[in-house]
């Protein structure tokens, strides 16, 4: 299997969501007090936080099904590709700290 065609990780996946998912709460503590409703920064920073953690138990569905099934790792690519949280380019570089 060539580099390109190699299955993907969900694990690696999972730690790239994550860690976006912290990077905004973090962003979030740190914002400096926000104009309610008036911030669009700050209310794409609040969106981003609730549909990561729906994007990760998207994620998680999609493992539920069997390990070796052709259409896991096409479930798991099409999310790759359609989730705009997950940079696919950041799943070939170094691991995400976890």
């Amino acid at each position: 299997m060539s580099k390109q065609q190699q299955p993907l990780d969900w694990e690696r996946v999972e730690a790239l969501l994550s860690a976006r998912l912290a990077s905004v709460e973090e962003e979030i503590r740190h914002y400096p007090a926000p104009i309610p409703a008036c911030d669009a920064q700050f209310n794409y920073l609040l969106e981003q936080r609730s549909q990561i953690p729906q994007a990760i138990a998207r994620l998680r569905d999609i493992m539920q099904q069997p390990a070796g099934m052709p259409q896991r790792q096409q479930a798991l690519a099409a999310f790759v590709s359609a989730c705009p949280f997950v940079d696919a380019a950041a799943l070939s570089r170094e691991p995400v700290a976890g």
